[in-house]
C-alpha cells in the first residue's frame, strides 16, 4: 500500500501513519518519526511501498564495503541477523559480478520474519522479507537459496506479474539462487534440486501461455522454467550463458519475445529457436 491498481503503474508515495508510541516503522525510503506518528516518503516511482510496523521493532545497519544491509526484526541481537546479513552482502556481491548492477544504490532493507505460515518471502527493489526458523544453522544451503530468490529479483522483475511473462521474473530467479547456492560450495544441494525439478516438470502445460490463475502455474514458474534455463545452460556453457543473463538485465528484457531477440544475437538462431520450442512443450 498503496499500489496503482493495474499493478504494472508506478508511482511516488507519502505515507502518514498514526500509530501508538510504542511502535517502530521501517521501509525503503525516507522513514522519519512526524508528529504523533509515522511519515514514510518514496519519491523513487514504484509499484507499490511496502513497510513493517510493530511495537518493539529493532533495526540494525550492517555494512560491507560499499553496501550496506538493514535488518529489521525482533530479537536481533540474539539470533542470526549478522549471519543473515553476511549471507546476503555475498549475493550482492555475487550477483552484481555475474549480471552487473542492478540498481545505483547501495543500501538494502531486510525483514526478518518468524515462521508463521504467511508467505515464505518476497521482494521488491531494495526491499526484502525473509521467514527464518529456528533451523538457520542446520540447514544453510536450503536457507541460502531461499535468500538467494529473493535477492536476485533485484536483477529479475521486468516481466509482467499477471501472465506467463512472470516467467521471467520466477524462473529466472529461482535458477538464480541455485547458480548462487552452487557457486558458494553447494554442488550435491545444486545437483539434488535439479533432480527434483526434472521429476515435478513432467506433465506441466507449456511456460509460453500458461495462465496465472491456472492451478498448475507455480509448478511451471518455480520448476519447468527453471529447468529449462539449466538445460540452456548445459548446452551454451556456464560462461556463455551468464553472459546471456548480463545482457538481458543490461537491456531490462521484459518479454520472451525480447528474450528470445537477445539470445539469437548473443548465440545464434539455432539456440534462440531451441529454447522457443522448449518454451512451447
Amino acid at each position: 500500500f498503496p499500489v496503482h491498481e493495474s499493478l504494472r503503474r508506478r508511482l511516488t508515495a507519502e505515507v502518514h501513519l498514526h500509530l501508538p508510541e510504542s511502535y517502530v516503522v521501517f521501509a525503503r525510503g525516507a522513514v522519519e518519526r512526524a508528529g504523533e506518528g509515522w511519515r514514510i516518503s518514496h519519491t523513487e516511482p514504484i509499484s507499490d511501498l511496502n513497510f513493517v510496523a510493530a511495537p518493539g521493532l529493532e533495526v540494525r545497519s550492517f555494512q560491507d564495503d560499499a553496501e550496506v544491509v538493514r535488518v529489521a526484526g525482533k530479537g536481533l541481537d540474539s539470533g542470526p541477523a549478522e549471519d543473515i546479513a553476511r549471507e546476503v552482502h555475498w549475493l550482492l556481491r555475487w550477483y552484481n559480478d555475474a549480471f552487473g548492477s542492478a540498481a545505483p544504490e547501495h543500501e538494502l532493507a531486510l525483514v526478518l520474519r518468524p515462521l508463521d505460515g504467511g508467505l515464505p518471502g518476497y521482494a521488491r527493489p531494495g526491499y526484502i522479507a525473509l521467514h527464518v526458523g529456528d533451523d538457520f544453522a542446520d540447514g544453510r544451503a536450503e536457507y541460502l537459496q531461499f535468500f538467494a530468490h529473493e535477492v536476485s529479483h533485484l536483477w529479475w522483475s521486468k516481466g509482467s506479474p499477471v501472465g506467463f511473462e512472470n516467467w521471467l521474473n520466477e524462473s529466472f530467479a529461482e535458477y538464480s539462487s541455485m547458480l548462487a547456492a552452487r557457486a558458494k560450495g553447494h554442488s550435491e544441494y545444486f545437483d539434488s534440486l535439479v533432480a527434483r525439478k526434472r521429476t515435478k516438470s513432467q506433465g506441466m502445460p507449456p511456460v509460453i501461455g500458461v495462465e496465472r490463475t491456472d492451478p498448475n502455474a507455480h509448478t511451471v514458474f518455480y520448476t519447468k522454467g527453471c529447468l529449462i534455463l539449466h538445460e540452456l545452460e548445459e548446452r551454451m556453457g556456464d560462461g556463455p550463458f551468464i553472459e546471456w543473463l548480463g545482457l538481458l538485465v543490461e537491456r531490462e528484457v521484459g518479454s520472451t519475445d525480447e528474450l528470445l531477440i537477445a539470445l539469437e544475437e548473443h548465440s545464434g538462431p539455432e539456440t534462440a529457436g531451441w529454447l522457443e520450442a522448449k518454451l512451447l512443450e
